[in-house]
């Protein structure tokens, strides 16, 4: 793997072909850029590369489940991903769009000791980034990063025999049998939180309410399941996308 060029320069020849990547989007607990401003795709590719090359260094068995957000762009960029991750000699487990909590949630659903997520995070369209870790159930941290970002731009990736793609269906479901399966609200509950934090009405059972976990803590008779609560890594610093 030769070193990605620090500059990023759209409609270029060397743009559709060279791996461009900002250092700057390497950041404490995850990687976030403009897109195609700060990475091109060669320079995703790179990154997968790069991810997959760390995983064999720190002798993690060789399977990550990979998910994408909502932005019409990522699957591009996941598909991107995942191309360097085969070339590094990883077995690919594509779970589809999602938002992250089911792409950590997958680690454990497919026995996968690796994950990536293609997301962006809460940053507006035309950004686009990815939140990764290998020690279930946390995400890189610093030093992890640090080590990620030295071997992509380092042009430290290796290439591997042995990498292979699978699309697996069935995630989205299981997901949210997990989260709502046992959820339960009193119906007599009250808030210990100020009157304008609370929500206006009680939290519901749905995808979009990974919320409730927020809650568990500062309210009475609001009971999340143990096995969600338990999975909630240190580092995770937003469970809503």
């Amino acid at each position: 793997m030769t070193r990605p060029h620090s500059t990023v320069t759209p409609n270029t020849w060397a743009f559709l072909r060279d791996a461009m990547i900002a250092p700057t989007g390497f950041r404490e607990y995850d990687a976030r850029w403009k897109y195609p401003e700060g990475i091109n795709l060669p320079g995703i590719t790179a990154l997968g590369l790069g991810l997959g090359t760390q995983m064999h260094a720190r002798g993690i068995d060789p399977v990550i489940a990979v998910g994408n957000d909502y932005r019409d762009y990522s699957l591009s960029i996941k598909n991107a991903l995942m191309l360097g991750l085969m070339q590094a000699g990883i077995a690919v487990r594509d779970i589809g769009p999602c938002l992250s909590p089911m792409a950590y949630f997958a680690q454990f659903h497919l026995d996968a000791p690796a994950v990536a997520m293609v997301t962006a995070s809460h940053n507006p369209n035309g950004w686009t980034g990815v939140k990764m870790g290998f020690e279930r159930p946390l995400t890189h941290g610093p030093d992890e990063m640090a080590e990620l970002k030295g071997i992509v731009l380092n042009g430290e990736g290796k290439a591997r025999a042995g990498g292979t793609y699978e699309f697996v269906d069935g995630v989205r479901e299981a997901y949210l049998d997990d989260l709502v399966g046992d959820f339960k609200m009193t119906r007599n509950s009250r808030w210990s939180v100020p009157p304008a934090m609370a929500p206006r009405r009680p939290l519901r059972p749905s995808c979009s309410n990974v919320w409730a976990s927020r809650w568990s803590r500062a309210t009475t008779g609001l009971i999340i399941p143990s096995r969600i609560t338990t999975r909630t890594p240190k580092r995770w610093r937003c469970c809503t996308t």
